[in-house]
């Protein structure tokens, strides 16, 4: 199987962070401990063009997430981004989550304009009983009103009423559901989980350096993780990093269940491999 194929078998959700910024601090998050607030530092021009012309050529037509530590909203040029994005790979399905901090109903309408398919606005109430309040002020301010609530001991989510895209408001119980994200986070260590990790057959993450992380979990930007990048795709293709023998040697590793730190608590995910790789 070539590289390129293999790719496309197994890798299901890409996340490409193309800015930096992110204007808040949350307890339950690495920008806990890292400064994204004092500039903005973006991709390339020419590296997110060549990722894109690279999916473009194996008509890729699954996820992309464009979000990893930063508020992808905060600037403008995202609605670029998105658009070509969408006219490269008119089958991804194109995603993005946001804190709502710079969403109104007018750049609303432009984020659907560009071609999004799906907008997960993240509610972060410190408490549940505040949830409802804290959702319904995002609402208002970006002007739907209608929606679909669905709560259970997770959190809460409303569906919105909003042709052309899928909208989201969610809250999720940070306080228990909580990662450590590779040891960032301390007072969400857990205990470690033996067994293997699928995830970065999965999944291919991309910081705005160009940098090539195997999970979500994981930062260029913090040096405990930085023996876990995979390569850079100003140097290399998003599948030439893939395919790599550091990125093979990775993922053989957290098959035969040697989990190193950097993913402690990310939980057997081999349902979600299995139901993925089915529907290539």
């Amino acid at each position: 199987m070539s590289v390129q194929d293999f790719f496309l078998k197994y890798v299901h959700i890409i996340e490409i962070e193309t800015s930096s910024f992110c204007n808040r601090t949350c307890s339950f998050c690495g920008n806990a401990v890292i400064d994204r607030h004092s500039e903005k530092k973006f991709m390339s021009e020419k590296c997110y063009t060549s990722f894109l012309n690279t999916l473009a050529e194996l008509e890729y037509n699954k996820i992309i997430c464009f979000n990893r530590y930063n508020e992808p909203f905060a600037d403008r040029s995202i609605l670029d981004r998105i658009a070509q994005a969408r006219q490269k790979l008119p089958k991804a399905d194109l995603i993005c989550f946001s804190n709502s901090d710079y969403l109104d109903a007018g750049y609303l309408d432009e984020i659907c304009a560009a071609g999004l398919n799906v907008l997960n606005i993240q509610s972060y109430s410190t408490s549940k009983k505040d949830i409802r309040k804290c959702m319904d002020e995002i609402l208002e301010k970006i002007g739907i009103k209608s929606k679909t609530v669905r709560e259970d001991e997770v959190g809460v989510e409303y569906l919105l009423d909003y042709p052309g895209m899928t909208v989201t408001v969610q809250y999720k119980n940070f306080t228990v559901y909580g990662n450590p994200r590779g040891g960032l986070i301390k007072a969400f260590e857990k205990d470690y989980i033996n067994g293997p990790c699928y995830q970065p057959l999965m999944t291919i993450v991309v910081d705005h350096t160009g940098d090539v992380m195997p999970c979500c979990h994981l930062r260029s930007d913090y040096e405990g993780h930085t023996p876990y990048i995979l390569g850079n795709i100003n140097k290399n293709s998003i599948t030439e990093v893939y395919g790599g023998s550091k990125a093979k040697a990775f993922r053989k590793r957290l098959l035969a269940g040697d989990r190193p730190t950097c993913c402690q608590y990310c939980g057997d995910n081999k349902e979600a491999f299995v139901k993925g790789t089915e529907k290539s």
